[in-house]
């Protein structure tokens, strides 16, 4: 089996970073219901949103750090980051992404 394949990752791992993810999205609507200069009204569906949103940013940081082979803690430092961050940091993936791919077959902004 690869070692990059997901069915190797230990379930330990997966735990690690679906809670790295989850309270990096949890603490950034906490703060964001607190702040007094924003006035949000609490909504569950919002909670939901941004918790699916850390977890979507949690995994690809996953993938990327294991993709460059990063250690434990510059892992776990990854994702609690990018999942704080959550739709933020998914844009920024996918304009890297894009930019990529556009460099890769010639094309040009």
């Amino acid at each position: 089996m690869p070692d990059k394949d997901p069915n190797t990752y230990s379930f330990l791992a997966m735990c690690i970073m679906v809670g790295a993810s989850f309270l990096g999205g949890f603490t950034r609507w906490v703060q964001k219901f607190r702040d007094p200069a924003v006035k949000v009204a609490w909504t569950f569906m919002e909670l939901v949103a941004h918790i699916c949103m850390a977890l979507l940013s949690g995994g690809l940081a996953f993938v990327a750090a294991d993709y460059f082979s990063l250690s434990t803690y510059a892992t776990v430092a990854l994702i609690s980051l990018s999942s704080y961050f959550g739709g933020e940091s998914v844009e920024i993936t996918k304009q890297i992404v894009v930019d990529l791919i556009r460099s890769r077959i010639g094309e040009k902004k």
